[in-house]
C-alpha cells in the first residue's frame, strides 16, 4: 500500500506538470540512496521530466516520448550512471 501512495503521488506531480515534485517523488521510490553525486542526478532527471513534459504537451511528439515508461526508464538510467 506504501508503494501504491508514493506512485499516486509521483502520476499525480506528472499530471499537473511539476518538474520538482516528479523528482522528489522518483527518488522517493527508491530510497534511501547511496552516497552518490545527487546534483548530477537532479539535473539529468529533471531534463528527463522536462522533455516527456514537452513531448507529452504537443501534438506533434512521437507515442514513444510521450511514454512515461521512458521517462521512468531514463530516470533509473541516470540513477545507475550516477551511483
Amino acid at each position: 500500500e506504501f508503494a501504491w501512495e508514493k506512485l499516486q503521488k509521483l502520476f499525480k506531480h506528472m499530471a499537473f506538470h511539476n518538474t520538482h515534485g516528479t523528482y522528489e517523488s522518483l527518488i522517493g521510490t527508491v530510497e534511501p540512496l547511496p552516497p552518490i553525486n545527487t546534483k548530477r542526478l537532479e539535473s539529468e532527471i529533471k531534463m528527463a521530466v522536462a522533455d516527456w513534459l514537452t513531448a507529452s504537451k504537443g501534438q506533434s511528439g512521437r507515442m514513444e516520448e510521450k511514454s512515461n515508461g521512458r521517462l521512468l526508464m531514463r530516470a533509473v538510467d541516470a540513477m545507475r550512471r550516477n551511483r
